[in-house]
């Protein structure tokens, strides 16, 4: 067990000039895994119930059953002068479209995954309302005994082909999650348990060489060609509590900001004992869920987050993420941001901050300058 307070270090050597003004303005994309009760039985009509399901969710976001990676192809008609017509395949980015939810499938450890398109911190209150609470008005099973993971894919632009990242940003993001492996899973868990640990394989030092990983890692790399376009954290849990999922999305933000900040000094290192500690975590837990412990080192890589967990207004308090206390005295235009990505509507808004005394023009004035409406 490792004892030592301080086990990082940091390599000067592969210091990297980063902007890390790139790295505060994410966009997210969510994959929701879950169950649903008393569906997976044959029908009357001896059709599977989960298809029956899955057909009427796809219907409801408007999208087709099956694992597209946000590609989809559609028949567009030509009409040519002549009074003739044709159809062509037209390639589409889901992406970049309007619509919310990108794909929706039956994954292989849940009956279900719905997943969204990249959204920054400004629209996940529409996570929430148009996917979230959807899931959960039809009492869906975020848990699965151990199945259900709540990925989180990180772009720094809307557009993948802008989303261009730093190799060392990305080796000193992958560093932590093998620093702090079993401290970071503790941080990610919505239950009593938490998943096993093969849903989130511990990196190796291969992994770091290459600034790649394999699909189902705790970090895992989306690249094209050479380029590296998004991360993909695999570590959280799926949960049915959406303040605990906005915490765990906003502390990953502040990791990604605080490895951007890191990598124009070095890359960050550990000692052997460490290492090994966590390689015998991983094995330990990778066939069974992970029981709750306590954790010190949890408060070692507090203070080394601190001023990017301030950044986005949260803390880790006793080995758990909480949200920082806004009081009156702080800037009201702050109590509206996180109320926005808490999903509540703009005349829920009002209406909850005037019954705190805050008047009327001054809570309209922060609404606007949050830009919501």
């Amino acid at each position: 067990m490792v004892t030592k307070k301080d086990v990082i270090g940091l390599n000067k050597d592969y210091k990297e000039k980063v902007d890390v003004f790139d790295y505060e303005n994410l966009y997210v994309g969510f994959e929701f895994e879950f169950n649903l009760p008393g569906v997976g039985k044959l029908s009357r009509s001896g059709e599977d119930s989960c298809s029956e399901k899955m057909r009427e969710i796809c219907e409801h976001f408007g999208v087709t059953n099956g694992k597209t990676n946000g590609k989809s192809i559609c028949k567009e008609k030509v009409n040519l002068q002549n009074g003739g017509a044709f159809e062509i395949d037209v390639h589409k980015d889901l992406y970049k479209e309007e619509k919310l939810v990108s794909q929706v499938y039956r994954d292989g450890c849940t009956d279900f995954e719905i997943v969204t398109r990249p959204v920054n911190l400004k629209r996940i209150g529409d996570v929430k309302r148009e996917v979230f609470d959807y899931i959960n008005e039809m009492k869906g099973d975020f848990w699965c005994n151990g199945s259900a993971g709540l990925h989180m894919t990180f772009l720094l632009d809307h557009h993948m082909e802008r989303s261009n990242w730093s190799n060392a940003v990305i080796r000193n993001i992958m560093q932590y999650s093998r620093c702090y492996y079993k401290e970071l899973i503790e941080l990610c868990r919505c239950n009593v348990w938490s998943r096993k640990t093969e849903y989130r394989k511990i990196l190796s030092g291969d992994s770091i060489a290459s600034a790649n990983s394999d699909h189902h890692s705790a970090i895992s790399i989306r690249s094209k060609r050479d380029r590296k376009w998004a991360i993909e954290v695999r570590i959280p849990d799926c949960c049915d509590n959406w303040d605990k999922v906005l915490k765990m999305c906003k502390f990953w933000m502040a990791m990604i900001r605080h490895c951007a900040n890191i990598s124009n000094y070095g890359r960050i290192t550990f000692d052997a004992d460490t290492w090994e500690d966590n390689k015998s975590f991983y094995a330990r837990y990778n066939g069974s869920n992970i029981p709750a412990k306590s954790y010190p080192r949890i408060s070692h890589l507090a203070r080394q987050m601190k001023d990017s967990l301030n950044f986005y207004n949260i803390d880790i308090v006793n080995g758990k993420i909480c949200n920082k206390v806004i009081s009156r005295k702080d800037d009201l235009i702050e109590i509206v941001w996180e109320k926005v990505l808490q999903g509540v509507k703009y005349i829920e808004i009002i209406s909850e901050l005037r019954k705190e005394g805050y008047s009327s023009g001054d809570i309209l004035k922060a609404c606007k300058e949050v830009g919501v409406k």
